[in-house]
């Protein structure tokens, strides 16, 4: 297999298991971790695409406009206080945030979390990869060009579970 990008192992272990944890446990969950996964792997081909292609809008490994990272992070700083301060341990204060969506890895990876966190509806089981493409589809890839068998295919490319 000839994949590109960040190593789906090295993303778990190194980036989101850690930042997922250090969130707290309500934010952590092994579904979390794969539903992050496949989100990089569908997003930005796991992380081989670092600026949505035409627009250049949309940033880092989960492709996310900035005016979803403002959105996720006043709506968690009104709602999980303790979740946003713990998010704000991983901002370099000297650059600005979307900025930080394309290089820190921790702070995008928080932000993706986010997404999904906010959306009251359960994560599918871990193991329910078209459950999690499905839930990708209606909660982060809402109005896009995204199908669950994109989410499948680019989960199963880069991922060995």
């Amino acid at each position: 297999m000839s994949a590109t990008g960040i190593r789906a192992e090295h993303l778990r272990l190194y980036v989101i298991q850690p930042t997922l944890l250090h969130l707290g446990e309500r934010l952590f969950s092994e579904a979390a971790v794969r539903l992050l996964i496949g989100t990089a792997a569908v997003e930005s081909d796991m992380g081989s695409f670092l600026i949505q292609e035409l627009s250049r809008v949309a940033r880092g490994i989960y492709q996310i406009e900035p005016a979803t990272m403002q959105d996720v992070l006043a709506r968690s700083q009104k709602r999980h206080l303790s979740v946003f301060l713990r998010v704000m341990d991983y901002v370099n204060p000297g650059f600005r945030y979307e900025d930080q969506l394309i290089w820190n890895l921790a702070f995008a990876t928080c932000c993706c979390r986010l997404v999904y966190y906010l959306d009251p509806a359960p994560l599918p089981a871990p193991d329910d990869i078209e459950g999690l493409g499905r839930y990708w589809v209606e909660k982060y890839n809402r109005g896009g060009k995204g199908t669950v068998e994109k989410f499948v295919s680019a989960y199963r490319k880069f991922s060995r579970g």
